[in-house]
């Protein structure tokens, strides 16, 4: 059925910061957009599969600056809703990829965009190495699914577009926490140990020694540039219906989280928001890594 709603707007249920203003800049920001993804303020290791999945993959093939892509808080239009209601909606886009299905659709759709500053957001903190395994199989599937679908979409797609940016919001300090850094070093190890074949059957014969002299020395190091490299991997094995490739990044994503975390310990978070962007844009220069081979 098609949406008779003019606006629709949508919240995380885990929420704690939300108020009266949140609504209605949101709302009011379908006057003239039909998306309005977040924009708030959050502690640097917060949102780490947007910092380090679909935030530089949507500025790098996407060619689009929205920082919160999978953000959970959207407003959009009724246009809008008709369209994403008569897209092919995948299993894992019904689950944790819903989000990330909005937004690439909203882009290749040609939907006008806008990002609602929202301040600090307060909500259920996650922290990576516990929590966040089947979220990240269900959004960077879904993510994957997209990209596969319409490779032809980003050829044409030159130079990122900044997205206008709605509203003050509060400059708050986000709220810290520590994450779990053992937890994290072993899923890293136990992952790339069990998925060993996987990945030298899907990533780069040098990338492979990367991750596993990480493991033999015991010390994760995985640069920003290498990262890059095995996310546009993963999407070509992926295409060649590979489905647990997926399976096999998760361990190395567990060691990038380790890496940026040991890089900024001491970086406040602005400071480490700026490796953030800086990684981001080297998802866009080497765009052509995939492009070519996809």
């Amino acid at each position: 059925k098609l949406s008779k709603a003019k606006i629709v707007l949508v919240n995380d249920s885990d929420l704690k910061s939300i108020n009266p203003k949140w609504v209605k800049l949101q709302l009011d920001a379908i006057k003239k957009y039909d998306y309005a993804t977040p924009l708030y303020s959050r502690y640097k290791y917060d949102g780490t599969i947007t910092n380090h999945v679909c935030y530089p993959v949507v500025y790098g093939l996407f060619c689009r600056n929205i920082r919160q892509p999978i953000g959970g808080d959207f407003a959009f239009s009724k246009d809008f809703s008709n369209y994403i209601l008569g897209q092919r909606w995948y299993e894992n886009a019904r689950l944790f990829g819903v989000d990330i299905f909005m937004t690439t659709h909203a882009i290749l759709g040609g939907f006008r965009i806008c990002q609602v500053n929202l301040g600090v957001k307060i909500h259920d903190i996650k922290d990576p190495g516990k929590t966040l395994g089947p979220m990240f199989r269900q959004v960077v599937g879904t993510l994957f699914s997209i990209i596969t679908r319409n490779k032809e979409r980003f050829k044409g797609m030159k130079g990122v577009k900044e997205v206008k940016v709605i509203g003050g919001g509060r400059s708050d300090e986000p709220q810290a926490f520590e994450v779990n850094m053992d937890i994290l070093k072993e899923r890293f190890t136990r992952g790339v140990t069990e998925y060993n074949p996987l990945i030298k059957k899907c990533f780069s014969e040098r990338d492979y020694k990367v991750v596993n002299a990480c493991v033999r020395k015991d010390v994760i190091d995985i640069k920003s540039e290498e990262w890059v490299r095995m996310v546009y991997d993963a999407v070509l094995a992926y295409k060649k219906g590979i489905k647990e490739v997926v399976d096999s990044l998760l361990p190395i994503w567990f060691g990038r989280v380790y890496s940026f975390v040991e890089e900024t310990r001491e970086m406040s978070t602005r400071k480490a928001e700026k490796v953030i962007v800086e990684q981001a844009k080297e998802f866009y220069e080497q765009r052509n890594y995939l492009l070519d081979r996809l």
